[in-house]
């Protein structure tokens, strides 16, 4: 059995595709995660759109991406900065990184639009992601996600097992149970 990995990730933002992104790309990133939210041509609801991870932010995440180019109005992009990964017990070698599995749940659980490859099937390993969202500042937390369908928690414990994608920090909260059928 793979063991459970468990990742934080802070969460930058909201920038836009302009040279601000481009200078905080370059001054304070090298390599991360990155989340684009907005509107794609005929449609009335912003809504996640693409989830993305680069060894450099300030090459990939610009004008010329592919799938950012066709989100058309209010996008709006966040970086995201792995804080603390652990597997827990002792350390054995992962295959595939952190960063890695992490953006897997991202793309599987929260199904944003313009990702193909990773919503077909789960994560290789069993892992928790917690999300955390703060200003562009650095400093000043955010009290809630940037957008309804970012889950605060994805905890997934393997193919055979029901996942837990929780929201918190709302008026109710919910938390939303995926059974391994289900999906």
């Amino acid at each position: 059995m793979k063991k459970h990995i468990a990742v934080v990730i802070d969460w930058f933002g909201p920038y836009k595709l302009n040279e601000k992104l481009r200078i905080a790309t370059r001054d304070y990133y090298s390599g991360g995660l990155y989340v684009s939210i907005g509107k794609t041509k005929f449609k009335k609801q912003s809504n996640l759109q693409y989830i993305g991870i680069s060894d450099s932010l300030h090459d990939r995440v610009n004008v010329s991406h592919p799938k950012l180019n066709l989100i058309e109005r209010d996008n709006s992009i966040w970086l995201g900065e792995i804080v603390s990964f652990s597997v827990p017990g002792k350390r054995i070698f992962v295959k595939e990184s952190q960063l890695e599995i992490a953006e897997w749940a991202l793309i599987y659980f929260l199904k944003p639009r313009l990702n193909v490859k990773k919503r077909a099937k789960p994560p290789s390993h069993p892992c928790t992601v917690l999300n955390r969202w703060w200003h562009s500042n650095y400093n000043t937390p955010r009290m809630t996600s940037p957008h309804p369908d970012w889950a605060d928690i994805i905890n997934y414990y393997g193919m055979d097992e029901e996942a837990q994608v929780i929201y918190l920090k709302r008026v109710t909260g919910r938390i939303k149970r995926i059974k391994p059928g289900d999906i």
